[in-house]
């Protein structure tokens, strides 16, 4: 049971912070942006040297779309 709660909760930080990516992007905000926020996204690959990087590229988005699971 504890194994399938650690899934359900990983899952559940991957959408959180997903979504926080697409809110800062709608208002070009990313001061919640950081690589811990980009490492809860479940099979997102980065650099987190490149964090500020990240951060200019995210602001200059109008919007993210959702991607299927």
């Amino acid at each position: 049971m504890a194994a399938l709660q650690a899934v359900i909760d990983r899952v559940d930080n991957s959408v959180s912070a997903f979504a926080s990516v697409q809110l800062a992007a709608t208002n070009s905000d990313v001061t919640g942006i950081s690589n811990t926020t980009l490492g809860n996204i479940l099979g997102l690959t980065f650099d987190g040297a490149n964090e500020a990087d990240y951060q200019a590229a995210i602001a200059a988005e109008a919007s993210i779309a959702d991607v299927a699971a």
